[in-house]
């Protein structure tokens, strides 16, 4: 016991950061699956500017969460044929499961509402029409080869890199929606490259935790990207600045989740013990509640009072499609 108290004495910002987030990990998920559940509702009005402007951000929370969580098991277990197995039996049995539930609604209910599937229709049969999975299935895909790059790189070559790699990125997505904005409207491009700096901070947040590293240079920039968006946000409110501008520079925020997610996870230890059992539930059940609560929204009216109905159906839906994907993992023996 004494040994765990100097244990967390010695502990870096870093280690702190990490064993917080790592505490609140469902928690986390299940504020942020909410907060997506008020974005995708829209009947908020100008009282709720702040949902309508930054419920976005939710999303890349996931893609942190994820992130943060793929580095962690890829350390515990780093071969790549079993890391790949295990993210299949996660992601492909729910979207299956999803898709079959929630066929009808995406070409009935909402026809057109993914324009992907006019190329390849036979994505909404597989659960796939949703563009954060897709994503997050690229971002699978490349992070083995993340996390040995991390493991080759010393500091401050690898800080270097990542700097590197996300104005590349920045560059890459400015200049393509300038001269391809068709091409990037149509297909998951434009959310895999807006995105992944958030999945890769998570991944350079838990190595630099589990190597004792410091996060200087990532909380200056940090700072500074949280100055830009204020005063870009500013000159969109007041200024007569396009909006447009404003969420292109949406990627500029990539170094504060960490920071952010810090603090959500320090408040949420003082939540109340029933309040937070529900928010963990809804953690646990993020993904499944994510598949499902679109269609169920595309089918109810959007009037206020509606919105707690909804989220109830969507829940009792998400627990359903997790049960049924159980089913089809035992089916195959997983």
């Amino acid at each position: 016991m004494h040994g765990d108290h100097a244990d967390l004495a010695n502990e870096t910002m870093c280690q702190r950061m990490a064993r917080s987030i790592s505490q609140e990990r469902q928690s986390i998920m299940g504020v942020a699956i909410i907060i997506v559940m008020l974005f995708h509702w829209r009947w908020w009005g100008s009282c709720t500017l702040l949902v309508t402007w930054y419920g976005y951000f939710a999303v890349e929370l996931f893609f942190f969460m994820s992130g943060f969580g793929i580095y962690y098991s890829l350390s515990k277990r780093s071969d790549t044929q079993e890391y790949y197995l295990r993210r299949f039996w996660r992601i492909i049995p729910t979207c299956i499961v999803s898709g079959i539930i929630f066929l009808w609604v995406w070409h009935e209910a909402v026809p057109g509402l993914y324009s992907f599937d006019k190329v390849y229709p036979w994505l909404a049969f597989l659960g796939l029409d949703v563009w954060y999975i897709r994503t997050i299935a690229i971002y699978y895909l490349v992070a083995p080869a993340v996390y040995r790059l991390m493991h080759r790189l010393h500091y401050p070559l690898l800080g270097i890199t990542l700097c590197s790699a996300i104005g590349y990125i920045l560059l890459s997505f400015v200049s393509m929606k300038q001269c391809h904005f068709d091409f990037l409207a149509e297909t998951t491009v434009i959310w895999s490259i807006k995105r992944f700096p958030a999945f890769l901070v998570g991944m350079y947040i838990a190595h630099k935790a589990g190597s004792g590293g410091n996060l200087v240079a990532l909380g200056i920039m940090a700072v500074i990207a949280a100055a830009v968006h204020t005063g870009l946000t500013y000159a969109v409110m007041f200024q007569g600045l396009s909006s447009h501008v404003r969420s292109d520079m949406e990627i500029l925020m990539f170094p504060c989740w960490g920071f952010v997610l810090w603090g959500m996870a320090c408040c949420l230890r003082y939540v109340p013990g029933m309040l937070k059992a529900g928010v963990e539930w809804m953690g646990k059940y993020s993904l499944e509640i994510f598949l499902a609560h679109s269609a169920i929204f595309a089918l109810l009216p959007r009037e206020r009072w509606m919105f707690p109905v909804a989220c109830a159906i969507s829940l009792v839906a998400a627990v359903l499609v997790n049960r049924l994907a159980k089913r089809v993992r035992a089916c195959f023996g997983e």
